[in-house]
């Protein structure tokens, strides 16, 4: 049984609050247009202010990759092992006050030579030089990966990586639902067609359920991350979700991602990242408006208090970043 009531299995569309930089009076021109042809067209610019709750195609959103301006402080290590296994566990350890462009390197956590770096060689490219350069990377998930897909795999295309396929989700997904949708026929046809060496999967969300059988949902994660092997894995976790809004998913997702870290654990090929951390404030508490990379406080999460915003999907992204640069 799912938590979410599952329009068809189709990719391409997510209910988000617009986010803190689309432009205003861009927007009001767009609204005037639409009127008039009966649609609704929604665009990204660079700055403005924050908007009101669409439904969004988001497969034609194409947010600008300008790297922010990175702070002087160091960035602290998120890559380590969990003290109960040896499982490399990205953890949500950047401090909010510190914030980090997602298309920039991750200069003093990352222990490899970064794009930018001064090592590179005269004349070379910073994404020529980078230890990502012509990697080929695959990210997927449900409607609440969408945004972290399209900043991580721009951030990776600026440092020479190649993704193999424009970002995308399927909505109301999961892996308890084949009926719905089959993740892993879809997989096994992706990893087929595409062959990727580097994979981001964030999935858990539409799983969460108090009927939820953990022991067989483990075999699930277990068979998925299998059919992963011999890639370098970032299994996504879960984020935090509105007690006010989601109090079932809210219980239930330390659940799912400590049975992610206990899967995770058993396969050197996968790393866990965890968002918990950047999705909620200095108590651990859900927090609809949080720092962006950039250091603005603004809306991170949608108002249904499950997606997340375009800036929120960045912040996602940046703790991804961090975590391929320090493996």
């Amino acid at each position: 049984m799912s938590n979410v009531l599952r329009p068809p299995a189709v990719p391409g569309t997510v209910y988000e609050r617009t986010s803190s930089w689309q432009n205003a009076a861009f927007m009001a021109s767009i609204c005037s247009v639409a009127a008039a042809l009966g649609l609704v067209l929604v665009s990204f610019a660079s700055a403005g202010s924050s908007g009101s709750s669409v439904f969004l195609q988001v497969t034609a959103l194409e947010p600008s990759f300008v790297a922010a301006q990175p702070q002087a402080a160091a960035q602290p290590e998120v890559a380590v092992n969990s003290p109960d296994a040896a499982v490399a566990v990205a953890v949500a350890a950047q401090s909010l006050d510190e914030p980090v462009s997602v298309s920039a390197p991750i200069q003093d956590s990352a222990p490899v030579v970064s794009a930018g770096s001064s090592s590179a060689p005269a004349g070379v490219s910073a994404a020529s030089s980078s230890p990502l350069a012509g990697r080929t990377v695959w990210s997927n998930g449900d409607s609440t990966s969408y945004f972290m897909s399209l900043w991580l795999l721009g951030a990776l295309e600026d440092l020479g990586a190649v993704p193999v396929h424009d970002a995308e989700y399927w909505q109301s997904s999961g892996l308890t639902s084949p009926e719905f949708f089959d993740w892993p026929a879809y997989i096994d046809e992706q990893l087929t067609a595409y062959d990727p060496e580097i994979v981001v999967f964030m999935v858990g969300t539409n799983d969460i359920d108090p009927a939820l059988n953990l022991t067989e949902y483990a075999k699930l994660v277990g068979q998925q991350m299998d059919t992963f092997r011999d890639r370098e894995v970032y299994w996504v976790g879960v984020p935090s979700f509105d007690p006010d809004l989601r109090p079932d998913l809210a219980a239930g997702a330390p659940g799912i991602n400590q049975l992610f870290i206990a899967e995770a654990s058993k396969r050197p090929w996968v790393t866990y990242v965890d968002v918990t951390g950047v999705t909620t404030d200095e108590n651990g508490e859900y927090a609809r408006d949080l720092p962006t990379v950039t250091g603005e406080v603004a809306e991170l999460r949608a108002a249904d208090g499950i997606h997340f915003t375009s800036a929120g999907g960045r912040v996602m992204a940046s703790q991804i970043l961090r975590a391929i640069q320090s493996r």
